[in-house]
């Protein structure tokens, strides 16, 4: 099986079957999450408050072929911190699915369709785990009924189970490549019918024994990475340097002394933590309070209003939610 790219919102040769269910069907359309749009909305906090904010529909995320073969689309930038992996992994537990199955693709930006795809401050999964997770949620909860019409049995006596949805009574079994066609049909569940997975259900979030999507050494898909991203004071070394050359290419590399003695400071912060264990000592919530100045102040002339300004951001993440 071929990966291609993602493009204006399909897939190409990702299989010698098209796709039935979800990105790489044709017709389908970006479906928001359902909000309250008036001017009274209450005011919203993480990902839901962020430029661009968060999105749950599966067939945004999720692509399920005739043979099986389940495409889940990363729209965050992989930098080697395995963003890859951890989306993946969040909607394929939720999913149900069949890890050794399991392909990603990378999104092109559009954050139109794909939210927020911003790859900044530990945000993806942060902001990014309850949606993710509901995605995959709904994704299953369509291949369900997909099974329930096919046999014409109430949905309360079918369960989707490894990569397939199970007739409980008969114990008859559907693998998702057959219910694909039929799950794209159905319509997208609302948030409020999801049924979401406990904590002990997890296959693969928390369990530590996941193969990476990429495993491999990570090459980042930016061409750049983490550290100094924020001042380009080596561009005019570099530059200077090549200037007493004649203008010659100069590769400038400095040494961790270099960085330690010349590097700037970060701006100032008070962070707030606080942790919820199960009896088993396994975290199962967080709440982490930051406040500090905008980073935009590290790249604003002195005395600009952004160093003026201080933001306060928390988000609470419970995993048991």
């Amino acid at each position: 099986m071929s990966v291609g790219t993602v493009a204006s919102g399909t897939i190409s040769n990702v299989s010698r079957r098209a796709f039935v269910f979800g990105v790489g069907t044709s017709g389908l359309m970006l479906a928001l999450a359902p909000g309250i749009l008036d001017a009274q909305e209450a005011k919203k906090y993480g990902g839901d408050a962020i430029p661009g904010s968060t999105r749950d529909d599966p067939r945004v995320f999720v692509a399920i072929a005739q043979d099986g073969a389940v495409t889940i689309v990363c729209h965050r930038s992989e930098m080697g911190q395995g963003v890859r992996t951890s989306i993946a992994m969040v909607i394929a537990d939720e999913l149900e699915a069949d890890w050794g199955r399991v392909q990603v693709v990378q999104a092109p930006g559009d954050e139109a369709r794909y939210g927020s795809q911003n790859t900044i401050a530990s945000r993806s999964l942060r902001h990014g785990f309850a949606p993710l997770r509901r995605a995959g949620a709904a994704a299953r909860t369509m291949l369900e009924a997909a099974a329930a019409a096919s046999w014409d049995v109430p949905m309360s006596e079918v369960k989707a189970q490894n990569h397939g949805v199970v007739h409980v009574p008969t114990a008859r079994r559907l693998d998702y490549g057959a219910l694909a066609q039929k799950a794209s049909e159905q319509r997208v569940p609302p948030v409020a019918e999801l049924k979401l997975k406990q904590p002990a259900e997890f296959r693969y979030i928390g369990q530590g024994q996941t193969k990476p999507i990429d495993d491999v050494d990570i090459v980042t898909l930016l061409g750049g990475g983490f550290g100094r991203k924020s001042r380009p004071d080596f561009v005019v070394e570099a530059a200077l340097v090549s200037r007493t050359l004649a203008g010659k290419p100069v590769k400038l590399t400095w040494t961790r002394e270099d960085d330690l003695v010349n590097d700037y400071f970060h701006t100032v912060s008070v962070e707030h933590l606080e942790a919820g264990l199960d009896e088993s000592r396994k975290t199962v919530a967080w709440l982490h309070r930051t406040v500090a100045p905008t980073i935009a102040s590290l790249g604003s002339p002195p005395g600009a209003a952004p160093c003026q300004r201080a933001k306060a951001s928390a988000s609470l993440r419970t995993v048991a939610s």
